[in-house]
């Protein structure tokens, strides 16, 4: 919705200021001069309209990231020293074993809730880059 008044509010902008630049002479000046103030004060209301809307837009952007964290926190906290999922002893990951266990397990062929939560962040914020967020 507020895209699209954003959206209507240039369209007026280049329609008043393409009339006042066709009525550039002196015997339309008055005009000229007053589709141009308009001009200004529309350019000036969108100025305002595009500084609340980013304005907004970071707030929901902060707000999403605090909640973001707080939820990978509680799941670390609830479940501390037991694995998320174990991995099948089949597959090899002889290098990322130490990694995947890391902090609190001491067992083979499992991964923490921290371990998986950092992959997790990791391939959601790519995967939202890609989708062009």
């Amino acid at each position: 919705v507020m895209a699209a008044a954003m959206d209507e509010m240039k369209r007026e902008i280049l329609t008043l200021r393409r009339e006042a630049n066709a009525l550039n002479s002196p015997d339309t000046f008055a005009q000229s001069a007053k589709l141009s103030r308009k001009a200004k004060a529309l350019e000036k209301k969108l100025k305002q309209t595009m500084e609340k809307q980013a304005e907004r837009n970071q707030f929901r952007s902060r707000a999403f990231m605090a909640c973001k964290w707080l939820t990978f926190a509680t799941i670390i906290i609830l479940n501390w020293g037991s694995p998320m999922f174990q991995i099948d002893e089949t597959i090899q990951l002889w290098p990322l074993t130490y990694v995947l266990k890391w902090p609190d397990l001491r067992v083979e062929g499992m991964v923490s809730a921290f371990s998986f939560l950092l992959i997790l962040n990791r391939v959601l914020s790519i995967v939202l880059q890609k989708l062009g967020r």
